[in-house]
This record gives structure tokens, sequence and C-alpha cells, in this order.
């Protein structure tokens, strides 16, 4: 594509960057920024080296083929050599990007120790960025580089991969048990799969619906029916919609009940013609069980109860008390104590404890934190309290605990 102009470079730039949503910087052979394509300034928290990354893009000045780099920090970014106006070679580099969501497992992907606070602004950093697997990334520069150079290339061509980049991905599938089948599908982390299954069980719809916005099922599975992508989605989705029934009858849902709404639906699966329409009614069904399980756990409470409840769901990060909590709702602290052991059968402490021990649970099962940064999360006074009250609803300590179950293979 001849481009005569700056002016048309960067508008070509910005059109792209609509589409794909990946920052977009165009610097020129001695690394100078001649303009930059982004909704916002995202930089590093920790390290920022994107110097480094540039230096390294322009000594490579004469590989032409899209090249992908990677930091030690799990950032991506992916390098095309431009012709500029002036007869001079500049480089377009888009980035940087996300491989994979990123939360809790930080310690595990990135080979060194941090504080808590570095890793809560990894997180935030991390929540940032766009999110596109290694391969996506680099169809996205097979693209680019045909419309910029009339050149068809293809994956095998390109050595796309420097040494940081393959211990990089090395790491992402010792952590996520990831095989790699063909470049298409992969296996979803567990992880994600019991995460998701804990969801639905305990009728946690919100945190459901945040789960399902960042981790489509598009790209992430092995195929399973060959040659044909919209019945590979169909089979996929029956295979989740078996799962999340499982998690429902045994968060209470009656088991004809369930049944009943898992034939209902696939039933209306084998009518669509669409991948994208099989994919919103695979969420819909996700969502309508975990809404039925959250229900029927509420459906004897009084309001003021299910209010309390809800409260303590959302601050579970917090140190609760009765006070604060009747402080929060504007209601006599006896009262509500009164309703809440009259409804649930334990005082709202004893609850709140419970709970908490639950979401221990859960972030023992399905996260790398360690148990003090667990204990730390939860609000307990220390992790010596929190190792006392976990095994007083457990009969484990928290690392015992975790090593019983998390391994274990028959979560379903």
């Amino acid at each position: 594509m001849l481009l005569q102009n700056n002016t048309e470079l960067q508008d070509f730039s910005a059109i792209l960057y609509s589409v794909i949503k990946i920052p977009i910087l165009v610097i020129d052979e001695n690394g100078l920024a001649l303009f930059k394509i982004a909704d916002n300034e995202i930089e590093n928290p920790i390290n920022d080296n994107r110097e480094a990354i540039f230096s390294d893009i322009i000594s490579r000045s004469r590989e032409e083929f899209p090249r992908t780099y990677s930091s030690e920090y799990l950032e991506n970014f992916l390098a095309l050599t431009v012709s500029l106006p002036d007869g001079q070679n500049g480089f377009m580099i888009l980035g940087p990007s996300i491989a994979h969501v990123i939360d809790e497992s930080i310690d595990s992907v990135i080979n060194r120790r941090m504080s808590a606070k570095e890793k809560s602004l990894l997180i935030k950093y991390y929540k940032l960025l766009p999110v596109i697997n290694y391969h996506e990334l680099i169809k996205h520069g097979i693209f680019i580089h045909y419309i910029l150079h009339k050149e068809k290339i293809d994956l095998d061509s390109i050595n796309t991969a420097d040494s940081a980049l393959q211990n990089f991905h090395l790491k992402i599938e010792n952590e996520y048990n990831i095989q790699y089948r063909d470049l298409n599908y992969l296996h979803r982390s567990s992880f994600f799969e019991r995460h998701f299954y804990s969801l639905i069980k305990n009728g946690e719809t919100d945190k459901l619906k945040k789960l399902l916005s960042v981790h489509s099922l598009d790209g992430e599975y092995i195929v399973l029916a060959k040659n044909n992508p919209l019945r590979s989605w169909k089979n996929l989705v029956i295979c989740f919609i078996t799962i999340s029934c499982r998690a429902a009858m045994e968060g209470g849902l009656a088991t004809e009940t369930t049944y009943a709404i898992s034939d209902v639906f696939i039933q209306k699966l084998e009518e669509l013609n669409r991948i994208k329409d099989v994919e919103d009614l695979a969420n819909k069904v996700f969502i309508d069980l975990a809404d039925r399980v959250n229900s029927l756990k509420k459906m004897h409470y009084s309001k003021l109860v299910t209010r309390a409840l809800n409260y303590i769901s959302k601050n579970m990060d917090k140190t609760l008390t009765l006070a604060q909590i009747s402080e929060q709702l504007d209601v006599n602290g006896s009262y509500l104590s009164n309703a809440f052991k009259t409804e649930v059968g334990i005082s709202v402490t004893e609850y709140i404890m419970k709970e908490k021990i639950s979401e221990a649970k859960r972030m023992l099962l399905f996260t790398q934190f360690s148990i003090l940064d667990i204990s730390t999360a939860l609000n307990f006074y220390d992790q010596s309290h929190f190792t006392k009250v976990f095994k007083k609803f457990t009969d484990q300590s928290p690392k015992q605990f975790r090593n019983e179950h998390s391994s274990s293979t028959l979560w379903y």
C-alpha cells in the first residue's frame, strides 16, 4: 500500500486500531516516535521496558516479516516494517497486549517474587490491556503485512518467537495445562472450569457474568467436529450445559427441573445456524441456572435478611461486624441480629466467618495465592488467626485442604 504522507499512514493506523483495539505506535528507523493511536496511555507500573524492545526491533530492521516480542511481565508486542513517505523504513508496533487473562496466578507465570502491592498494581495494569492469544496476534500481523506490502505469507514462514517469547509460552502451558492441538483451538484451563462450576453451584450470578465477559469460549478448545465449526460449537456447549446442570443440582436445584431446562435449551441449540447465536444461548443457560440457584438460596428470607446477605457477599474483603452492617442497612442492630438468627439459623458473625472460609476454599482451589495473601485478602487479623478459623470449620489447615483437593480431577 503506497502511503503518500504521514497523514495517510496515521489515518490507516486509526482505522486499524478501531478494528483490533490494540495500541499502535509508529517510529522511524532511529526510534523517534512519529505518532501513537490509543485511547489511554498505559505503562507497566513495575518495569516499563518498551525502550529495550524497540531498540531490538530497530536492530533487526532487515527482517521485514512480522515479529512478536514479549517481556518478562507477559506483555506481547507485534512489530511490522512500514515504508515511510520520505523513503525511509519505519516500524508499526502493536501493543502491549496479553495472551491470557492473568489475575491471582501472577507468581506462577512470572519468574520472580512480588509484594502484594506489586501484584495488585500488575493485576490492575493487565485489566487495561487487550487480551489476544499468540496465534491471533500473528494472524493480525499477516493481515497487516499483506495490506502494507501486498505480500502473502503464512504462519510457517515467520520466525516469530524469540527466546523470551518461547519461555513465556512454556510457562503459560505449564500453568494452565494447555495442550496446543492446532492453531485455532486449545484446551481450556481446568482452573476456569472448576471456577465456572463453583459459581453456578453457589448461585453467584454477578461473578459468573463477569467471568463470561472476559472468557469467551471462542478459540479456546479443541475441535469437537472436524470440518464443521458450527457442529463443534454445539457439541462444546452441550458439554458445558451438562457441567452447569450438575453444578446447579449440587447447588440445590431439583433434578427434574434441571433436566427439563437442559432439554429445552439443547433443543433450541439444535435449531441455531450461527456460532454467535450458539454462544449467546450458552451464556443464557449458564446465567439462568445460576440465577435459579441464587433464588433458591434466598427465597425463604425476608427483604432485610436478603439485603444483609447481599452486603456480606459483596464485602468479603472488609472487616464485617453486626454494627457496621446495621449502619449500612440503616436498621437497629438487635433487630437485624434476631431476624438473621431466626431466618438463617446462625448468628451474623458466624455466617460471616462461614462465608469467608467458603471464599478461602475457592481461592485455595482456583488461585495460586499464598495462604498469607488469602488471609490478608479476606481481612483476617493474621495468618495464624486465619488458619485457626479455617481449621474450626473444615478440620483441616489451609495447606492440608489445598494439597488434598486442588489437584483432584474429580471436581465434578
